[in-house]
């Protein structure tokens, strides 16, 4: 089984010197991290891998819900957070190429990125469930969570259930 719970950056300053690329999260957007982070970490277990866009906003979104959640648990073990240029404006089809080359020995991976390529990623298996069918796109610092009947990534098709938030 693997779980993967899809997280949008929350929202950011709106501009930063060196372009889009640099822009830090803002305080609003912080504040959304951490709503978030703390309903992921009520219904969720913790991932065994971050992986985010190496853009600023998206790794910043990273470190604070790790951050978050392993404050919340001295259980838990805090995930690598790996990043990667690939994620930066990825399109669904992008964004699933990563997905699907993740080490298979990883079951449950936490992926941030931006809209519109996570939004339109999640809302493709979203049409399974007549429960999400007005499913119009993540917010800032919006989340999805979705298990799936597979062993390896490269085998992830119709997720068995889903959790929005």
């Amino acid at each position: 089984m693997k779980r993967l719970t899809l997280l949008r950056h929350g929202h950011a300053q709106a501009q930063a010197d060196g372009g889009d690329f640099h822009r830090a999260l803002s305080k609003q957007g912080e504040l959304e991290v951490a709503r978030s982070a703390a309903a992921m970490f009520a219904q969720l277990t913790m991932p065994t891998l971050a992986v985010a866009s190496a853009a600023r906003r998206t790794r910043e979104t990273a470190q604070q819900v790790l951050d978050i959640w392993a404050a919340s648990s001295s259980t838990l073990t805090r995930p690598p957070l790996e990043t990667t240029p690939r994620l930066y404006h990825a399109t669904a089809s992008t964004m699933l190429e990563v997905i699907e080359e993740l080490p298979d020995d990883v079951d449950h991976v936490l992926l941030i990125g931006h809209n519109p390529g996570i939004s339109e990623l999640t809302g493709r298996w979203l049409r399974r469930f007549p429960q999400y069918g007005e499913f119009g796109g993540f917010s800032t610092a919006g989340w999805g969570s979705l298990s799936f009947d597979a062993t390896a990534w490269s085998a992830i098709s119709a997720p068995q259930d889903a959790v929005l938030g």
